[in-house]
């Protein structure tokens, strides 16, 4: 199995992540330090783990400019990064954050059809659905029965 570094986005999405490396088998983590200047312009300061030689994954919740995305992807490559994957659950992206994405050093995103899916002008995207998961979610809710099983990984 290749050495695989997920690359969470920012230090709330670190504990979160946790359950993703252990399912995904990933055997080392890195986490940027970051600042922000605006809302759409990330300034990233640290990197803080190691990536060198990996396929880094960078996961994010919500993306619609990429600025965060595409910063991050720069900083892995530069600290030796092989390969780098986004997995964005919701990608709410604009135009301008769809060219940013085909600019970047991410080979490839994942997400989901939680929102409508776009033209991605070219850039490789895969769209999983969470349609099952929503539909256990309702008959859950429906029967009283807890739906927090079906959020860990």
């Amino acid at each position: 199995q290749p050495e695989l570094a997920d690359q969470s986005e920012t230090t709330e999405h670190l504990r979160p992540a946790e359950p993703l490396r252990i399912g995904l088998g990933v055997h080392r983590m890195a986490q940027p330090h970051e600042q922000m200047t605006s809302w759409a312009c990330p300034e990233q300061v640290n990197l803080v783990g190691d990536v060198s030689g990996c396929t880094a994954l960078l996961v994010d919740d919500l993306s619609t400019t990429a600025g965060t995305l595409s910063a991050a992807a720069a900083m892995v490559k530069a600290h030796g990064a092989r390969k780098i994957y986004a997995a964005v659950t919701h990608a709410v992206l604009t135009d301008a954050g769809v060219d940013r994405l085909k600019e970047s050093a991410i080979e490839e995103m994942v997400t989901t059809d939680s929102v409508p899916s776009r033209d991605w002008r070219g850039f490789p995207v895969k769209v999983l659905s969470v349609a099952e998961l929503l539909g256990e979610a309702i008959v859950r809710v429906h029967n009283n029965q807890s739906v927090t099983s079906l959020f860990k990984v």
